[in-house]
């Protein structure tokens, strides 16, 4: 096999609807070498959610390509 490879380090960060992990990378260096990969929650939804957001989804992460579409569904009782 040819190519070159890099070694990467995967760190789970679960809990708070995706807030621990997107704070910890949008508080990161901006080095390119540290990403999230997550649902819209954490980057657009949460904001609405959560009272003290610890971060400015729009303004702390930059999205740089899209892996999948995942739908989102918002429900009230009745």
């Amino acid at each position: 096999m040819g190519g070159i490879w890099q070694q990467f380090i995967v760190e789970n960060k679960p809990g708070a609807g995706g807030n621990i992990g997107a704070d910890s990378v949008a508080k990161a260096n901006p080095d390119g070498y540290t990403f999230v990969i997550g649902t819209p929650g954490p980057h657009v939804i949460n904001q609405y959610i959560y009272k003290n957001q610890p971060f400015d989804g729009a303004k702390d992460i930059e999205p740089v390509v899209v892996i999948a579409r995942v739908p989102n569904l918002i429900s009230v009782p009745t």
